[in-house]
């Protein structure tokens, strides 16, 4: 009699921590199926690795957990600060300091992100402010 109280009690403890696991699993899945943008960054959708066209504006949003993943751009204007020698036209030496501000254009986010990546400040910005540096400059 006393076996089968313990052997009773033991089923019940496996069936509480089978079902406490269950519960945190479907809390876990719950809550990754929202995800919140900022006002200050737009967001691109990835499923499976490959990104979406769509720009995600912010305010909260679904996803499907475990197969979606978001990647957040921040689109507040960026400042580019410089200082760098330069040659005028006639063979001019000049010390150049200069401070760019930019932004990115919200609705091609996504454009970005998926033909340039996370680096696009020194992959593209940089080498267009040095060439347009250069060419003003050198006249």
């Amino acid at each position: 009699m006393a076996q089968t109280y313990v052997v009773n009690n033991n089923k019940k403890i496996v069936r509480y921590i089978l079902l406490g696991a269950l519960a945190v699993l479907i809390i876990m899945v719950f809550s990754s199926s929202f995800y919140t943008i900022r006002s200050t960054e737009r967001g691109v959708l990835s499923t499976f690795g490959k990104m979406s066209d769509e720009v995600i504006e912010d305010g909260l949003h679904l996803k499907i957990p475990f197969i979606q993943s978001i990647k957040r751009v921040n689109v507040q204007q960026k400042k580019f600060d410089g200082r760098e020698n330069s040659y005028t036209r006639d063979v001019q030496t000049s010390e150049v300091e200069y401070t760019i501000n930019y932004d990115l254009v919200r609705e091609n986010v996504s454009k970005l992100m998926k033909n340039v990546g996370d680096d696009y400040h020194n992959r593209i910005v940089v080498p267009f402010i040095r060439s347009a540096r250069k060419e003003s400059f050198g006249n």
